[in-house]
């Protein structure tokens, strides 16, 4: 076993399954008998301390990981403050015969003198490592690389937006998703956006577009009928979360509508209006769709029925309707 090899780690941030695929990663090399897991709420800091300094048995090295422990203590005011000072002190001495885990589930308040002491010790000691985990920028980015790394798959851009919106910044929700989509099309073809509807609960975004082109087509029906789906995927939303996606959609319309109005390129979309690369054929069909003078009539109804609804003169559901009712006339 190396000298060299760090003896106090601290994992922390947003990204909860990175930061658990780390630990697994660590756990795997680990001697199952010689690994010991504490809750930072139930356990003193000289009782883990008392536990990493335990020779480990038949083996090479004892590992403490303990869950919680920077942010419990940093909550318990003076007496929290008092051990988080005597774990910096013991840090830098613990034996080579052993690893502590400190692992956070979120990420730490560095504006705390303690804390942020206490991740600097973690960064500069050479026995010590920090590790922060943050949920990426992109989150359609993110699933087109899980699909290929984690399950040998393929998924179209379109898709990969489309589950972004399904599951939002809850990146362990994606891989769940990616996994039944991978083993769903079986590497025969990339996923792609009809499968994202099929096998997730709910998928709003998509069906926007959909009512949107069914208004432009004139069938009334149709729109109604996708707005009422769309509801009904989700029946936690009254109808806010349907309705601000409307909201977003047609105020991305209206300015794509003034770019190419006053003679813009439709590759410049994404940074006059915000649309995704592979969106821009759709969103500059749609926008063509319509004068800028209506879409600045509708932006201005949704925001009529947004503070109507939201002020307890109509239903939101009704406000939905009676939209998409007015445009398909």
């Amino acid at each position: 076993m190396s000298r060299a090899a760090k003896t106090f780690l601290i994992y922390h941030g947003q990204d909860e399954l990175g930061r658990d695929e780390a630990l697994a990663a660590l756990l795997a090399q680990a001697d199952e008998l010689n690994t010991s897991t504490y809750e930072g709420s139930e356990t003193s800091v000289p009782a883990i301390l008392g536990a990493v300094r335990s020779l480990p048995f038949l083996a090479e090295r004892r590992t403490v990981v303990v869950k919680d422990l920077i942010s419990y203590l940093a909550s318990c005011n003076e007496a929290g403050k008092v051990a988080l000072e005597q774990l910096v002190e013991a840090l830098p001495n613990l034996p080579p015969t052993s690893q502590l885990i400190m692992v956070e589930r979120g990420k730490l308040d560095d504006k705390k003198a303690i804390i942020a002491k206490l991740l600097k010790l973690a960064q500069s000691h050479p026995n010590g490592a920090l590790r922060e985990f943050n949920n990426p920028e992109d989150i359609s980015e993110w699933i087109i690389k899980r699909a290929k790394n984690s399950y040998a798959a393929r998924i179209t851009p379109r898709a990969a937006h489309a589950l972004s919106q399904v599951v939002s910044q809850d990146l362990r929700r994606a891989d769940h998703e990616l996994l039944k989509l991978a083993s769903y099309v079986d590497g025969a073809r990339p996923i792609d956006e009809d499968d994202v509807a099929l096998l997730t609960p709910y998928v709003a975004e998509a069906n926007v577009f959909k009512m949107i082109d069914a208004v432009i087509e004139g069938r009334a029906k149709e729109a109604i009928r996708l707005l009422h789906a769309a509801l009904d995927q989700d029946p936690s939303d009254p109808g806010f979360g349907l309705f601000g996606l409307i909201v977003a959609q047609f105020r991305t319309l209206l300015l794509a509508c003034e770019h190419l109005s006053s003679g813009g390129s439709p590759r410049d979309l994404p940074s006059a209006a915000g649309v995704k690369p592979f969106l821009i054929d759709k969103v500059s069909r749609q926008a063509r769709a319509f004068k800028l003078d209506e879409l600045e009539a509708i932006y201005k109804r949704l925001q009529r029925y947004d503070q109507d609804a939201k002020t307890g003169k109509i239903d939101i559901r009704l406000a939905l309707d009676l939209f998409v009712v007015s445009l398909a006339r």
